[in-house]
């Protein structure tokens, strides 16, 4: 390169570094660069580190001293630039050591990382005390489940009966469980959807069979069909944990009840009580009595696949599995009396 294209390099850098406000044209490097490098030909995008290296290199070859008291690799890049990498090698049988030395122009180092992370987790419970909400918290990265339980214990102040089951929610279904508390928490990922179902301790000792809960509805007369592609899901499935005793209709209702207890919507106005308006809700024991002894929901048992749903009445039963899947068909009218945008 003769020179030259350390020449325009620092040409370069003295128009950008002169006084003045007229703009810097680096016509005469970029031809030079060309020259040396011509994949760096033209106004295509490219790699910013890969034409450092380039550079560098190139000017480390124009650069090189010249004089017969110096080494032929010498070069103002290269002592400024260029460093060694050391390497120490022992033989483990005749313990003899050796050193290389290794040169290099870049050095690649990973960025630093922080040593906690946060997550957030809506958390429900299971017998209506608490309205669902969301918390976030900060555990270590190579914490464990029961890391982020611990923290969420804090969070949303859980009394000494009181426990959590972690759960991963994906496209409005329950996706796994992580009930072993020494699990990593490697497993879930920043864009994991974390919910966790509050329970007292005998309810989730006592209790081996797990009972999911789906929301769906919206569609046509799907429901008493076996069709579940036409099953719209919506929300967050509620999990509570139930006995292995033979679980009818109106024990589905109940839990359901519970879930949604404090999701009533309060219509302002909207009731009257001895020729006035009020805005307070009436008490469990008159909503139930509406119900005229039926279910306030419409019922159906469904499979792992969510493929096949069978319509289930207050006096169906079922025995509970390990999980035992249940959908919650939402009308108009259960839209309308609870806040389902909280689900």
């Amino acid at each position: 390169m003769s020179g030259q294209l350390a020449k325009a390099f620092g040409e370069l850098l003295k128009d950008l570094w002169l006084s003045g406000t007229n703009p810097v044209e680096p016509r005469f490097f970029k031809t030079q660069l060309d020259r040396y490098a011509p994949q760096f030909r033209g106004y295509n995008q490219q790699d910013s580190h890969e034409l450092l290296v380039f550079l560098l290199e190139g000017m480390h070859q124009d650069l090189k001293l010249k004089d017969f008291d110096s080494r032929p690799n010498d070069s103002v890049i290269v002592n400024v630039c260029q460093g060694q990498c050391k390497s120490t090698l022992v033989c483990p049988v005749c313990t003899e050591i050796s050193t290389t030395f290794d040169p290099f122009m870049c050095l690649s180092l990973p960025l630093p990382s922080t040593l906690t992370r946060s997550i957030t987790v809506t958390v429900f419970s299971s017998c209506g005390s608490h309205p669902p909400m969301s918390y976030t918290v900060t555990v270590t990265r190579r914490g464990s489940c029961g890391d982020l339980i611990t923290a969420l214990r804090t969070a949303c102040c859980l009394t000494d009966d009181e426990r959590l089951l972690l759960a991963k929610v994906y496209d409005h279904k329950i996706s796994r469980y992580f009930e072993n508390p020494l699990e990593s928490l490697r497993v879930i990922k920043d864009e994991d959807h974390i919910v966790a179902y509050r329970m007292n301790q005998t309810q989730k000792e006592s209790g081996r069979a797990k009972l999911e809960i789906l929301h769906g509805g919206q569609g046509r007369a799907v429901m008493e069909s076996v069709n579940g592609r036409d099953v719209k899901f919506f929300g967050i499935p509620f999990v509570t944990c139930v006995n292995t005793e033979p679980l009818s209709g109106s024990d589905i209702d109940a839990v359901m009840s519970a879930f949604l207890f404090l999701l009533r919507r309060v219509h302002a106005s909207s009731k009257i009580h001895n020729g006035r308006e009020t805005g307070h809700l009436p008490n469990a024991a008159a909503a139930d009595d509406a119900s005229d002894g039926g279910l306030t929901f419409r019922i159906f048992l469904t499979d792992e696949r969510y493929l096949d749903f069978k319509p289930f009445q207050s006096d169906s039963s079922v025995n509970p599995g390990l999980v035992t899947r249940i959908l919650v068909k939402w009308n108009e009218d259960e839209h309308e009396k609870y806040d389902s945008k909280s689900v």
